[in-house]
């Protein structure tokens, strides 16, 4: 009893001899795929019996199920691929938003600070509010949620120890739901 071959152009007893199975492994690398660039390869045998070694033994039939073999397995890799490079990138915007984060914190406890101890307003409040709001979409982007935020102004000089630490605890569940450690509606009741 002839076993049959686990993939179609594995060598196949009854159509491939040793030899033609050995020029068929030579057609198969060949691109474009033609009998005529075949047999300047293989000149031991004439084109028209390389034409019937082919027609034979389903060469084309073989070669295209090969085709989709390589393609499917080049994209299995290029998913792989393409897993792990976005897997780094979370990690390294996850990274990035923890530190926007912890400056974005000790700005506005310094804003909060130097707010109450003059009578000048902090000039730098219009970036560090677009820090703050960078940092809550960052983190809101990380763990799924919409990243519109609602108001344009974040005004710290009124704003006491107490909103300041109720802000950090926001923005700690916040990083904590982007780790996937808390539910994301856990903070509403």
């Amino acid at each position: 009893m002839q076993k049959t071959p686990e993939y179609e152009w594995d060598y196949y007893p009854g159509l491939d001899t040793e030899e033609s199975f050995a020029v068929f492994t030579m057609y198969l690398s060949l691109r474009p795929r033609s009998i005529q660039d075949l047999a300047v390869l293989y000149p031991r045998r004439s084109v028209g019996t390389l034409r019937n070694w082919a027609t034979n033994a389903f060469w084309d039939e073989r070669a295209i199920a090969y085709d989709r073999f390589l393609f499917k397995i080049q994209c299995e890799a290029r998913v792989t691929e393409t897993k792990e490079t976005a897997k780094e990138l979370a990690e390294k915007h996850t990274e990035l938003t923890r530190h926007m984060y912890t400056i974005a914190k000790r700005e506005l406890l310094k804003h909060h600070r130097e707010s109450h101890d003059s009578e000048y307003p902090v000039l730098k409040l219009d970036k560090l509010t677009t820090l703050v709001k960078e940092v809550i979409s960052l983190q809101r982007l990380i763990s799924g949620q919409p990243t519109e935020i609602i108001g344009d102004h974040l005004n710290t000089a009124n704003l006491n120890q107490q909103d300041l630490d109720d802000l950090d605890r926001l923005l700690k569940k916040m990083a904590e739901n982007s780790d996937g450690t808390t539910d994301p509606g856990s903070h509403i009741h």
